[in-house]
């Protein structure tokens, strides 16, 4: 039951963040849909073409960062993993600063997930915009995943880094704390160590 129960809450999250787009989608056919002028259907069009980007780049995000490895023939390398960070961030408040020479050769599945879950969270801290930023380190004994977030009023709650640890029942885990849930749990399938 905890599963379905955390299944229920990640879906109600993940619609929550895609009816936007369907919505601007919707208002853009709304406003073609009469007698308009030339100025209003190009509007229209805008609206319409730039929200089916953004749903079509969050969709894409999430089928990476929820699905299963290999399913629907998804090619998971570090420059996919960045295309799609950068599409889900390339118009809006936050600017992700991920340079195209911050790639390493190979990462587990589940260390592409908790990457993009990962930066996930961290966009989410941005209320208010900011940056992003991704980096990478190793040495002969460790691997490091650098996620930093910036900007204005830039805060992890505490209910979303109780439960990013595991420190929340799953049955007092709500649709906001879902997604930080999972992102733990790749976490620790790979022994990561994610520092407060």
């Amino acid at each position: 039951m905890d599963e379905l129960r955390l299944a229920s809450r990640l879906c109600s999250r993940l619609c929550h963040d895609l009816v936007g787009s369907i919505g601007a989608i919707n208002n853009g056919l709304e406003l073609l849909d009469g007698d308009q002028d030339k100025e209003t259907r190009r509007e229209a069009m805008e609206l319409i073409q730039f929200a089916a980007r953004n749903l079509r780049d969050k969709v894409q995000y999430f089928r990476v960062a929820f699905g299963l490895p290999g399913a629907g023939a998804i090619e998971l390398d570090l420059r996919r993993s960045r295309e799609l960070a950068v599409n889900l961030y390339a118009e809006g408040k936050i600017q992700l600063a991920w340079p195209d020479d911050q790639l390493i050769p190979t990462l587990l599945p589940e260390e592409h997930k908790l990457l993009l879950n990962l930066l996930w969270l961290a966009g989410d801290a941005l209320a208010r915009g900011g940056e992003l930023q991704v980096a990478f380190a190793s040495d002969a004994h460790h691997f490091t995943i650098s996620v930093v977030a910036r900007g204005r009023g830039v805060k992890l709650c505490d209910d979303l880094r109780n439960a990013l640890e595991g420190r929340t029942p799953v049955d007092e885990i709500d649709a906001t704390a879902a997604q930080a849930h999972l992102t733990g749990l790749p976490a620790k399938h790979v022994g990561a160590t994610i520092p407060r």
